[in-house]
This record gives structure tokens, sequence and C-alpha cells, in this order.
């Protein structure tokens, strides 16, 4: 009789997040799971079009059986097989976050048996997820470092509530890194650079260069600016973003902010200065949104990462990785430890 790993998606944090995590883990390590009470605190509770989006896509990758795949489930049985690679063409059919469901795709991905092409349309830059300009350059750095290879286009930038984004992810099969993960120093910053986005019916209003003063006036010079990218871009719907990321000696720790309706462009950027500084003063090698994304790595290699905080995305992020690894976590302040 088939052993199924069991997921109560209302433990912990009992989001998205859950299910993502859970399907990647069943794809790479073989094992069919039951997931369900997903979302079950929610205001909507069951799968939004995102995650029916990333989960279907997950099935074509390691042609899996699904069960339950369909708006407003809040059950799901996911049994995986062999990973295979080729080119993969997903609609989120929203403005749900296109990250979101590369979370879930790009570590299935590096255990195809050969390079995988995602295309992906749906949000790019949209509020409760990773910007596309923080995966492209956090995200996909740390990856970089362990020894991934990984390219990424934004072709379209896509803004709520009309969507219309499109990416582009290559994803070549990969080994694992040559030993356990470290990522417990940051070294000095060197430098910021900045993703300064806006849609084009905003530049009348100059709301791009009013978000860059809302950024340095919060700033206040503490680090050195870089390279200042400063966008207006067609989307279906106008829409604004701001990504900061700091490089340091070993390592990239990043923040974003998004506009919204009645929000001034100016509190924009000040939200991301000030997000970023107070990553940055909390002396971590890894922002808490990469620490987050890392947890099923660790599961799956060891090692440890130190990061600014542990928030409750993250607890949640090691119990279900604990469900289908041997490995065991262990956090000692803001030190994530896996052996």
């Amino acid at each position: 009789m088939t052993k199924w790993i069991e997921i109560d998606g209302s433990y912990g944090e009992g989001g998205g997040q859950m299910l993502r995590t859970a399907v990647s883990l069943a794809a790479m390590t073989g094992k069919d799971c039951r997931i369900f009470n997903i979302r079950a605190g929610r205001r909507n509770p069951g799968l939004a079009a995102q995650h029916l989006a990333g989960i279907k896509a997950a099935a074509q990758l390691c042609h899996a059986k699904l069960e339950g795949a369909r708006i407003e489930s809040q059950e799901v049985r996911f049994q995986p097989g062999e990973i295979g690679g080729g080119s993969y063409h997903i609609s989120v059919g929203t403005a749900g976050a296109v990250t979101l469901v590369l979370q879930a795709l790009v570590p299935i991905a590096l255990q195809a048996s050969e390079d995988a092409t995602l295309e992906i349309e749906g949000g790019t830059d949209v509020a409760w997820s990773p910007l596309m300009d923080y995966f492209t350059h956090v995200h996909c750095y740390h990856l970089k470092e362990l020894g991934v290879e990984i390219e990424v286009e934004t072709l379209q930038r896509g803004f709520y509530p009309q969507g219309g984004g499109r990416v582009r992810v290559k994803v070549q099969p990969w080994a694992g890194p040559p030993g356990p993960i470290q990522l417990t120093e940051r070294g000095p910053v060197e430098a910021i650079d900045i993703w300064d986005v806006a849609g084009k019916p905003l530049q009348k209003a100059r709301v791009a260069e009013r978000q860059l003063e809302g950024f340095k006036s919060a700033w206040r010079g503490k680090y050195p600016l870089g390279q200042v990218h400063q966008l207006y871009v067609d989307s279906a719907s106008p829409g604004t973003s701001f990504h900061a990321h700091a490089h340091c000696e070993r390592s990239r720790v990043g923040a974003c902010a998004i506009g919204q309706r009645g929000k001034r462009a100016e509190a924009v950027g000040r939200e991301a200065a000030e997000l970023l500084l107070e990553e940055l003063a909390s002396g971590a090698a890894v922002d808490r949104w990469m620490a987050d994304q890392m947890v099923p790595y660790l599961g799956l290699y060891g090692g440890a990462i130190r990061t600014s905080c542990i928030t409750k995305h993250i607890c949640t992020n090691i119990w279900v990785t604990e469900q289908f690894l041997p490995r065991r976590f262990n956090i000692e302040g803001i030190m994530i430890r896996c052996e």
C-alpha cells in the first residue's frame, strides 16, 4: 500500500508556501503526498489561480498523477513520476505572482533529465510576493553561487489587476552543491543597486523619479549607491515597484516595495530603503525572504544560514521540509542549521 506524506495546510503560517514546498519536495524525493486544509484560515480558502497554475506545472515537470486540482479545492493528492526537461508554458490567468510559481518549479527543474525552459504569464510586480527583480538579482544570485546554471528574462512587466507579465527561465540540471550550504557571513557592503519601475502612463507624474527620491531621503547615504535602473514600461495595468539589493563581499541582500492606489510614490521608495536598512543592520548573510526560500535546499543538502529574523513563514517551511526528509533543523537566535 502506498505510504502518503500527510501535510496539514492549516499548520503554522498556513499559506500557499506550504503547498509549493510540499509539491517541490514530493517531486524531488519521489514521495506521494496529500495536502489538506489548504489555506484553511484565509478569507478565501483553498487553491487560488497562482497555486493551481504552480501545481499543475509541477505535475507536468515530474509526470505526476494529480487529484483535486481545481479553484477553491482544499485538498490535493500529488503522486510524482520521473522529472523531465523540455519547454513549458504556464499561464497563471490573473495577476498572480510568477515568482511564487517559480519557487515551486525551479527546485524540481534542477533535478530534470535535461534543460527545462519555463515561460510563465502572470504578475511580475505584485504585492505579497518577491518581485521579478528580486528573483533575478537575489534569489538567482544565491543559486548561482551554489553552482546552479539558470537564465532569467523578464519579457513583459505585469502589475495588478490585469497581470499580463511574461518571463522566461531556463534551468540546467544540477547535481547539488559540493558540500553543505554555508551562508553565515556577509562581509562588508560594497554597493546598492536599484530597479525603480513604473508603467508608462505614470511618467507624466514623475512616479519613478519620486520613488527614487523617497528611497534616497530614507537612505541618507548610509551605503554607496551603485547602478540605478529607472524604467517606464508598457504593461496591461499601470503600476509601480521598487527593488534594491546590497552587493556584499560574500552575499547579496535585497528588499522590495510595491505601489498601490492611494500610496504616494515617495512612500514606496522609503519603504524599500527602510526594509533594506533593517536587513543590513542585522548583519545577516541572507535576508528573511531568501532564508525562507533556502529552507528546502538546506533540507536536501544540509548546512547553515544566518538571517535577519526567524519569521513564521520560515518556521512553517521548516516543518513541511522535515516531513519529507530525514534531516532536522535547529534554530539558534538568527542562525538556522540543518544536519
